[in-house]
This record gives C-alpha cells, sequence and structure tokens, in this order.
C-alpha cells in the first residue's frame, strides 16, 4: 500500500513540475497567457487536431459568425467519433462528447452567451496530432 501512495505521490509531482514549465514555457515566450487557448487544449488533450480540410468543414457547419450553445452543441466536431464512449450494459449513459461541446462552449463564449467562430476556429488550428503534442511542444525541445 505504502508504495501504491508514494507511486501517486510521485506523478502528481511529475504533473506538477510538467504544468509548470509548460506554464512557464508559454509566459516567457509569449509574455502572456491566452486562457481560452490552454483551456481548450486541455479539455480536447488525447484528442487529434483537426486538419485543415476538416478545419473548414467545421467552420461551415457552424456557419455563423456568432453561435449560440445549442447550434454549437449540437453542430458535429471532428473530434466526436473519438471522443465517444461505447455504451456499455447496466450503465447510465454519458454523453461524453455533449459535455466536452458544453465545456468548449463555457470557455469560449463572450458576455451575450454567444461563441466567436473565427476566434474558436483559429485557436483550433495547430501543428501536430494530438493537443497533447502541441501543448508540450516546448517543453520536450528543452
Amino acid at each position: 500500500m505504502l508504495e501504491i501512495v508514494l507511486t501517486f505521490f510521485n506523478l502528481t509531482f511529475q504533473f506538477q513540475f510538467t504544468m509548470f514549465q509548460l506554464f512557464y514555457s508559454l509566459i516567457t515566450l509569449q509574455k502572456y497567457v491566452n486562457v481560452r487557448q490552454i483551456c481548450t487544449y486541455l479539455i480536447l488533450l488525447s484528442s487529434p487536431t483537426p486538419k485543415e480540410d476538416e478545419l473548414k468543414q467545421y467552420s461551415n457547419k457552424l456557419g455563423q459568425p456568432l453561435v449560440n450553445k445549442d447550434t454549437f452543441v449540437n453542430t458535429p466536431a471532428w473530434f466526436d467519433d473519438y471522443e465517444r464512449i461505447p455504451e456499455e450494459e447496466n450503465t447510465n449513459y454519458f454523453d461524453r462528447v455533449i459535455y466536452i461541446k458544453e465545456l468548449l462552449f463555457f470557455v469560449h463564449k463572450d458576455e451575450n452567451d454567444m461563441l466567436a467562430t473565427k476566434q474558436y476556429i483559429d485557436i483550433l488550428n495547430v501543428e501536430g496530432d494530438r493537443f497533447v503534442d502541441y501543448l508540450l511542444q516546448n517543453i520536450q525541445h528543452q
């Protein structure tokens, strides 16, 4: 049992140190931190990044420069299939994709409960196969 506890604390320390390195590198490189950008990448951490054509299709599906929550949540996204959890027998259904989209909307909405699609799409346009790759790229090169 002690070994499990020590392993947990070691992993927790490593995660905290990695997050410190991440924020330090972002602040020293850009002189500010875009909270919406970081939150988006953390929410979609293991999701694949959208390819250019997927991003254009997604932007076209959203349609308007400003979208409300219902439109945003009900618009198919490139990560839907990846984030969907298969339904298991004798369990309550958990629609992970809807919760992810609601969280993304909450991060990006303005004071009028509308999401600016251009700014959101610009944040999603990153290099790498996964958002975790983009987040940790400066740390991995040190």
